[in-house]
């Protein structure tokens, strides 16, 4: 257990991983450590709306900025001595895409109010806020490609703060459109952290030089990306747009409280992804194969452990955090992890194709992940409501995962992902979930919690000696 713990604080990716671990708790807080706050504060119908107004965000937010922010790690890991410049033209061009898309959705605001059932004036708030979170963006994108994970953590943990702060504070003080104040406390406090962005990001950019080049080097890269990074945010929130407008907003509150538990899961996922892509691209530029299968492996395994405690002690979440109002939304919780560990597995081959400049073939795969989501969320919504929509997506992650592997078989050879990686998390997710459905059976909360905690330290306990050196 010690030589494991050394070995884990010795590593850089867990090092990393930590920070970026402990930044995105603090980034989500809004949606996960805020749940007791806010299911007490606002209805299930409030909860909902500020739920659909963050999905239609998170796709703007994309598309705003053309995907333009994930070339930047690219370029900077060409080791490329002119780097400022390269950011300096793309930050000026990124702002003229986000003026032109808030311009557009200021202009079609009233239509999509229509469509999406939500108030209009979030959607000029929207607009307002889209152009200023993209100079944070790019400093985050900026703080992992030099591994400033300490400063990326600090900073989204005092952003994240503070909007919980604001929106719970105006909440309290104003009595109706409480969804509004929610929101307006979040945009305040990112506003504030882009101004100390704009600041920091002065010493990575320069203007004297401004190239064309480095702006199609970017597009390049970035554009077929635009597909992928897109089809990756349906994935994961156009079920909540398309439930409300075929349910009502309750009905999405409910399922989008589920989601935000699920979300510590997804902390950890993107926590190590960020930590484990600059290692990544260096070992494979040393052809060091077996190392990154080790991590991978470890990665995977560590995930799946945090999956399995969200699917075993997710009533007892909800009913610590959440007010009754929102117990509906348990049983949807276990199915929404699933779809989480399932999306981890496909995350994994990701950088395969990043790597080898084949993202045009992710796009084409997840956007055909993303084209089945939708088309089952119509399909199956207006019949079973939020228990569909969880379904549908873990099915359309299902299908990314299986698609991701195939496609990295059939261009990439031997020298990519190993099927091999998965049998340690395999093994442990299957004896788990046949001990879950075995103490179902038992009608006693208490034994069914005490049996829960045991399997649980028991598995960990035996992946740290099993694995801890694989």
């Amino acid at each position: 257990m010690i030589r494991v713990l050394k070995s884990i604080n010795n590593s850089q990716i867990a090092k990393s991983g930590f920070h970026y671990f402990i930044g995105k708790i603090a980034n989500k807080a809004q949606a996960f450590i805020a749940i007791p706050i806010f299911t007490r504060l606002l209805t299930p119908e409030d909860y909902g709306i500020v739920s659909v107004y963050l999905s239609i965000y998170s796709v703007m937010i994309v598309v705003s900025t053309l995907n333009l922010t994930s070339g930047i790690g690219r370029y900077y890991y060409e080791k490329a001595t002119d780097f400022n410049q390269f950011l300096g033209v793309n930050v000026l061009f990124i702002c003229f895409c986000a003026f032109l898309s808030g311009s557009l959705l200021l202009l079609g605001a009233n239509q999509l109010s229509h469509w999406l059932q939500i108030p209009v004036n979030l959607f000029y708030l929207m607009a307002i806020a889209l152009f200023f979170e993209l100079f944070r963006t790019i400093y985050d994108r900026v703080l992992i490609i030099t591994r400033s994970s300490k400063e990326y953590t600090i900073l989204s943990s005092l952003t994240s703060y503070t909007g919980l702060g604001l929106s719970a504070g105006l909440i309290i003080y104003f009595t109706v459109d409480l969804y509004f104040y929610r929101l307006i406390g979040v945009v305040v406090a990112m506003m504030l952290s882009v101004f100390y962005s704009v600041y920091k990001l002065r010493r990575y950019v320069d203007f004297t030089k401004l190239s064309i080049s480095h702006i199609k080097y970017n597009f390049n890269f970035s554009l077929p990306l635009l597909p992928y990074a897109l089809s990756g945010v349906l994935l994961g929130t156009i079920d909540r747009a398309i439930l409300n407008s075929l349910t009502n907003a309750t009905e999405t509150g409910l399922y989008s409280l589920a989601y935000n538990v699920g979300l510590l899961l997804m902390a950890g996922i993107v926590a190590s992804n960020q930590a484990f892509i600059p290692n990544f691209f260096e070992w494979m530029n040393s052809a060091n194969f077996s190392k990154i299968r080790s991590s991978q492996s470890k990665i995977m395994l560590v995930i799946t452990l945090m999956g399995i405690g969200l699917i075993y002690f997710s009533p007892q979440i909800v009913y610590i955090l959440a007010d009754k109002s929102f117990h509906g939304a348990i049983n949807l919780i276990p199915v929404i992890a699933g779809g989480y560990l399932l999306f981890a597995v496909a995350n994994l081959g990701n950088h395969y194709f990043q790597y080898y400049k084949r993202t045009g073939v992710l796009a084409v795969v997840n956007i055909t992940a993303g084209v089945l989501n939708v088309a089952l969320n119509f399909i199956f919504i207006p019949e079973y409501g939020k228990v569909a929509a969880a379904w549908t997506t873990l099915v359309s992650f299902l299908f990314l995962a299986i698609t991701n592997q195939m496609m990295l078989k059939s261009l990439f050879g031997r020298n990519t992902l190993s099927l091999s990686i998965y049998k340690p998390s395999i093994i442990i997710f299957s004896v788990a979930i046949l001990g879950y459905f075995f103490i179902d059976i038992i009608d006693n909360s208490i034994i069914q919690l005490l049996l829960l905690v045991s399997i649980y330290i028991t598995l960990v306990i035996f992946c740290l000696k099993k694995y801890g050196k694989y």
